[in-house]
């Protein structure tokens, strides 16, 4: 039975990446159905980071226990193991390939591909919207940020300045423009009023 991660990434208070020296151990000394539940609840724990962030899960995790399972002689798990790997949104690098590799070396069947396929799709659309979610509270946080730093201001303040500017017998205030946008801050000109 595995718990489930209560912060994405997280098992029982640690990060994923965190356990790797664990997993070694438990492989190394021979406890394989030890190793099989932490790397089953560290799988989980990588899917539920990129399901929040709109990353690719870690490969590293399904790698080894698909290593276990073959060591176990259990197929099923390994090919199920497997195709929920393929199902998902892969991080970058050689993993994803090598776990792809190992697939079709188990035998999978047109009809798995299908599914395996339209669960790809769906999880690369959720992805694109959790990346866009997690911008865009980047995004606001830094605009709070930069409000509060008095760097920029809204239309509002921007509005009140330019009656004081104008109130002041000036008739142009310069006013820098701070656009906000995945934590990237960009001046994109200068406004008079």
């Amino acid at each position: 039975m595995s718990t489930a991660p209560k912060r994405p990434g997280y098992y029982r208070g640690r990060h994923f990446t965190e356990y790797v020296d664990e997993v070694r151990s438990l492989k190394r000394d021979g406890r394989l159905e030890e190793a099989a539940r932490l790397l089953l609840n560290l799988v989980e724990a990588t899917e539920a980071e990129s399901r929040a962030t709109g990353d690719g899960v870690a490969p590293w995790y399904y790698e080894h226990l698909a290593i276990v399972y073959r060591k176990q002689k259990d197929p099923v798990n390994e090919k199920r193991l497997l195709v929920r790997f393929a199902e998902q949104v892969h991080a970058p690098g050689a993993g994803p390939e090598k776990l792809f590799k190992r697939l079709y070396a188990v035998g999978v069947t047109e009809a798995e591909l299908t599914r395996i396929e339209a669960r790809q799709a769906a999880n690369l659309e959720a992805a694109e919207e959790s990346r866009i979610a997690v911008a865009e509270k980047r995004a606001e946080a830094l605009a709070d940020e930069l409000q509060a730093a008095g760097l920029i201001r809204t239309e509002a303040g921007r509005e009140k300045e330019r009656r004081t500017a104008k109130r002041r017998g000036r008739g142009c205030a310069a006013l820098v423009v701070i656009w906000a946008f995945a934590a990237t801050v960009r001046v994109t000109g200068l406004s008079c009023g």
